[in-house]
């Protein structure tokens, strides 16, 4: 008897979850807390990256890449949104030519992509720039297990307008990198160049900077600048794997 109700209120949470999701947006820990649900918590307690595209603010769908024993790259991939979540299978673009930047003590996670949202949007403000949508970047910070959000700002012209690195434990902006696009050749304001720290922003209608800040510069082709926040190319899924619903 005990073990029906435990199943029925299992499934009345994952339900309640779906309802809520499908059409709409989702957070990265809403995203985590369905996945554990379906596949077990257990198997999302050392991560190695989170990816969502087009937030408004919030995404969509989220890709979790996560370290599995029992994969043959030591590596799954798990896809959720639109109501779903799908194990995507062995993860083959890390190991074994590379190695992942590190992973995510999960229990140190304090700032969900809600609150990044937030953070990336002060410093948007002051930075006086504006933006239409997020990429979001969850992963570990080098040579440890804090997990670090990277925020990539996009405009209407969907074009990289600048990134935001914060802490997700403390929330602490640790890195900025603005696009100032006004010009015949975009400028690029970093925070971490040599020399330099966070520059002053201000003026008529965008960013100001020092000129030891300041770097003219063309981003690369696309407008991304490492690490990438932009979807795969020619990324192909395999949808008979996301036909299953969400509860089985």
């Amino acid at each position: 008897m005990k073990k029906w109700t435990l199943l029925i209120l299992v499934g009345l949470l994952v339900g309640t979850a779906v309802a809520q999701q499908q059409g709409g947006v989702l957070s990265a820990k809403n995203a985590l807390s369905i996945l554990g649900q379906k596949f077990g918590a257990n198997r999302f307690q050392s991560i190695v990256e989170m990816r969502a595209f087009n937030g408004v603010p919030q995404p969509k769908e989220w890709n979790v890449v996560v370290y599995d024993p029992a994969s043959i790259y030591l590596l799954t991939e798990y896809w959720i949104g639109d109501g779903r979540a799908v194990n995507e299978g062995p993860h083959d673009e890390i190991y074994p030519d590379k190695a992942p930047i590190g992973f995510i003590n999960f229990a140190k996670l304090k700032l969900d992509s809600v609150a990044a949202f937030t953070v990336a949007e002060g410093e948007a403000r002051r930075a006086r720039v504006g933006f239409d949508s997020l990429n979001y970047i969850l992963r570990a910070r080098e040579y440890s297990d804090e997990p670090v959000w990277i925020l990539a700002l996009v405009d209407a012209d969907k074009r990289l307008v600048g990134k935001v690195h914060l802490s997700g434990v403390t929330g602490s902006v640790l890195r900025t990198i603005w696009i100032d696009r006004q010009g015949p050749t975009p400028k690029v304001i970093d925070s971490a160049v040599p020399n330099g720290s966070n520059p002053g922003y201000g003026g008529a209608g965008g960013l100001t900077a020092p000129a030891s800040n300041t770097n003219t510069v063309k981003p690369p082709l696309g407008g991304s600048l490492y690490p990438s926040t932009r979807p795969k190319q020619g990324s192909v899924r395999i949808p008979e794997r996301r036909a299953s619903s969400l509860v089985q």
